[in-house]
């Protein structure tokens, strides 16, 4: 965080453009830039510390703080353009926060606390629990920090913890185990504390892989759809076609009726991270027995991955090198890995429809 000493903005202000002017000019803007230089470059290594896809992030994340805010953009939702400019920053460094969570906790609490303080009882929790092994202090630690966002919980909030979260009803019930704590953190946005969800620190995922199960549906309905997604697409190495082909597929389907598709898209968006994980247990059970084709598959299904079949063949190469890179994972293993992942996330995706 060294460079946060610099009077300066992160960039040269020779040239600027209309925002990177009013940036040059205003020392509270440069000294966000500056912060935000810092945390990205320690967010670069990324929740498995040999890299990451912040690169692709941070530029996407340029391209809509300008589309946003340059040319009176701004005029749509704020009163001037550095107003817009701080909303832009304030959005960004909240990400790189959370992404640098275990890797830089104090600098990013103290981040967090600027942007988001009452969600930072919880994500101080989520540091403790996946950084403290022992067992019992990490439930007494884990308790303390959840204990202010109990304080809060009013009758009718705590009445939506039981049923069906009857093991959540104190803190340290929600401090005990992996189960319980990855539930609380699904569920906390749903509880209607603040107006603003939160995202599961994947570096948090990667420390305590358990903690996964708190990406999927809870509810079975459309309140599933506040259930918060990780930044581990932002967090870990691209694996740029294998996104690619989940979405197609998922794109490929007809729009489901009824509430139930927030629960079912919940689902998907936490396979494709257990994925990205290298979470065999999550999909393996799921998995078909050869090529995919047969075991039942709706016609429609054979038939789109017939017409995608180069892309599979793609994505497959694609995540098996990643698990080797990335997970350690020997060639062979990797390979049927990669296999069974791809096929899962083809038939997760047409799995409800039945033409």
């Amino acid at each position: 965080m060294a460079a946060a000493v610099s009077p300066r903005p992160s960039f040269d202000c020779a040239k600027p453009s209309e925002i990177e002017a009013l940036i040059c000019g205003d020392p509270e803007l440069s000294a966000a830039d500056r912060r935000l230089a810092a945390f990205y470059d320690i967010a670069k290594a990324g929740a498995l510390g040999t890299g990451s896809n912040q690169l692709a992030t941070q530029r996407d994340w340029l391209k809509e703080r300008d589309k946003s805010c340059a040319r009176g953009a701004w005029k749509e939702f704020y009163k001037n353009l550095r107003n817009c400019i701080v909303a832009e920053y304030d959005e960004r460094l909240e990400q790189l926060a959370i992404a640098n969570l275990m890797a830089s906790p104090k600098e990013s609490m103290a981040e967090l606390g600027r942007i988001r303080p009452k969600a930072v009882p919880l994500y101080q929790a989520a540091h403790d629990y996946a950084s403290i092994d022992d067992s019992k202090r990490r439930i007494d630690i884990v308790e303390a920090d959840l204990a202010p966002i109990y304080a809060t919980l009013d009758a009718n909030t705590r009445e939506h913890l039981s049923p069906p979260f009857a093991t959540l009803a104190t803190a340290r019930e929600a401090a005990a185990s992996d189960v319980n704590f990855a539930a609380f953190f699904a569920i906390y946005a749903t509880l209607g504390l603040e107006d603003n969800g939160v995202t599961w620190p994947c570096a948090v995922l990667v420390k305590r892989p358990s903690l996964v199960a708190g990406l999927g549906s809870y509810f079975g309905g459309a309140i599933d759809g506040a259930i918060p997604t990780s930044d581990c697409e932002a967090a870990l190495p691209a694996t740029d076609e294998v996104t690619a082909l989940s979405d197609k597929a998922a794109r490929a389907q007809p729009f489901e009726q009824g509430t139930i598709r927030f629960s079912t898209g919940r689902d998907y968006i936490k396979l494709q991270d257990a994925v990205r994980l290298h979470q065999t247990e999550v999909w393996e059970t799921k998995a078909g027995n050869n090529n995919g084709y047969s075991n039942g598959a709706p016609q429609k299904e054979r038939a789109w991955r017939r017409r995608h079949k180069a892309e599979i063949d793609k994505a497959e190469s694609v995540l098996e090198a990643y698990y080797v890179k990335y997970f350690g994972v020997v060639i062979k293993t990797a390979n049927k890995d990669a296999w069974s992942a791809i096929d899962v996330l083809i038939r997760e995706a047409f799995k409800s429809y039945d033409g």
